[in-house]
Parts: C-alpha cells; structure tokens; sequence
C-alpha cells in the first residue's frame, strides 16, 4: 500500500523543489525503486530533523548513500569532494532542514502549522529511525539525477479535534 497521499504531498513537493532550487537537479518519486542494494564503499548518510503540530508529530529521515551524499554536497557548493567530513555531513543536515522547512511552508499554507526542530546527521548502514509504537511510516524513494535517496516520514496523530 502506498503513502497517505495526504500527508505525503508536502514532502514529496519539498524534495522535488530542493533538488531543483538548491542543486540543479530532478528527483522523481519511484516506488519500484530498489534501495536495498549498496552503491559503494561508503556508509549510508541520514539527515533527520522532527517536526509537531496540534495534530501530527514525527520526524523526516533522508537517507542518502555515502557516494551519492558526496555528489550531493559537490552540487551544492560546486567543488569535488572524495570524503564523508564533517562538511559534508553539515551540508546534509542543511539539505534536511531546507526540506523540513519547505514541508513546513506547505503545511502552512493549509492553515496547519507545525514546528521543526535542529537537524541531526546519523553515518551508518541499515540506520532506521524509531518513534513511538502507534507511528506510521511513509517511504518516499526518489531516483534523482545525482543518485537515489529515500525520505521516511514517521508521524503520529497527536491531540484531538
């Protein structure tokens, strides 16, 4: 079964639109897409930063292979990089945050406002990102010009109306 369309579409939006703006670059949504496979020697990089609302909390978790991280990070400033430094790493927490920030706008501007916290970056294979029992989780696989990633959305409803 597919993501909750409903609560997706600011996130599938905020990568499409970070890619564009911020690197150059189009990233596709694509569920076939395998993700279980290493591209490389290097550990996998995640971008995490939380977000909560009168109705929703959870967190975003962009995992990005180390290869493709690198890629990333030489688009964003416009030189090669061949390491996992911390560098590279700040700037992966900053793609995050764009994104965390762009999925706030969107909310926004469907009067739901929600608040995000301070990025933080996680290096390692098979990272995944825990909250609580009752949460849901949305994979979002994006191929992209610069390689794949994979955005998972973990929420929980909150509150009550």
């Amino acid at each position: 079964m597919g993501p909750t369309l409903e609560l997706s579409d600011p996130f599938i939006s905020a990568i499409v639109n970070a890619f564009d703006m911020l690197l150059g670059a189009e990233a596709r949504l694509n569920h076939d897409l395998d993700t279980s496979k290493k591209n490389g020697k290097l550990k996998d990089v995640t971008g995490v930063v939380g977000f909560a609302g009168p109705s929703t909390a959870g967190s975003l978790a962009i995992r990005i292979p180390g290869e493709t991280a690198l890629t990333i990070y030489s688009a964003m400033i416009g030189t090669d990089h061949d390491e996992l430094n911390h560098e590279v790493l700040d700037g992966i927490g900053e793609l995050a945050n764009i994104v965390a920030g762009s999925v706030k706008t969107g909310f926004s501007h469907h009067d739901v406002e929600i608040n995000i916290t301070l990025p933080s970056v996680i290096v390692g294979n098979d990272v995944r990102v825990a909250f609580l029992a009752d949460s849901k989780v949305d994979a979002l696989p994006f191929e992209t010009d610069l390689g794949w990633i994979v955005m998972e959305v973990i929420y929980e409803a909150v509150g009550g109306d």
